[in-house]
């Protein structure tokens, strides 16, 4: 329907972040059922809108550096997520270590060693051809899924799937369904469910980053890349 029309990528794009916006927004309001409405306007940002998108581009053919940076602000927007449940549950519970949760699980669900390493590469290369003088910088020869100790990576892998984003999402949404009808049955104390939720998911994305940085230093991860995308 949306190939005879002129609605671009980019424009369900900027609906996409617009919705994330407002759907994180309701998160800090402490209210069980507007984080309800929140995270089930975030599950249509990453189920539908973001599907959309991507299809719309192929279809016409219109991809571009600009969609895909605004795509990357999107992605980047959805931790906004963590931010608002913590301070959300801590309405809910008045404890006040879910905000320190909530920011560790906003901090160390996004991956900051890829933003970091792609900086790195790229001020190393500039400065490589600004400078004559400057020798090749020469690493270790990699294959193309020559990724290090494939065990290790694909428990990494396994694991960052599970704890990652769009899939919590989804497991927040659920949580928060839990919530309401253990708010009517009353099996476990009111709140518990997502408060240790949290808890849980947030030491999970802390622990992967930190077992991140680890496989990076030790596998060389930035000669790696530097050698896919230089050759050299």
């Amino acid at each position: 329907v949306l190939l005879k029309t002129k609605i671009t990528p980019d424009h369900v794009t900027y609906l996409n972040i617009i919705v994330t916006l407002l759907g994180s927004i309701l998160l800090f309001f402490g209210n069980i059922n507007l984080i309800l409405i929140g995270m089930l306007l975030l599950v249509s940002t990453a189920f539908f809108l973001d599907t959309i998108d991507g299809q719309l581009a192929r279809l016409k053919g219109s991809s571009s550096l600009v969609g895909m940076h605004l795509e990357a602000v999107y992605h980047d927007l959805t931790h906004l997520m963590l931010y608002g449940l913590g301070f959300g549950v801590y309405k809910l519970t008045s404890n006040e270590s879910a905000i320190i949760f909530g920011i560790l699980g906003g901090l160390f669900s996004y991956s900051f060693f890829m933003p970091s390493l792609a900086k790195t590469i790229l001020e190393f290369r500039s400065k490589m051809f600004g400078n004559k003088d400057t020798k090749i910088y020469k690493t270790k020869k990699y294959k193309i899924g020559d990724n290090g100790n494939i065990n290790e990576n694909k428990a990494i892998n396994f694991i960052t799937t599970i704890f990652g984003l769009p899939t919590a999402i989804y497991e927040f949404t659920l949580i928060a369904i839990l919530e309401i009808a253990n708010s009517h049955i009353k099996i476990i104390p009111q709140f518990s469910i997502i408060y240790w939720s949290l808890v849980i998911y947030s030491i999970g994305v802390t622990l992967i980053q930190i077992a991140s940085f680890i496989l990076y230093i030790k596998q060389r991860r930035i000669d790696y890349y530097y050698s896919l995308l230089f050759g050299k």
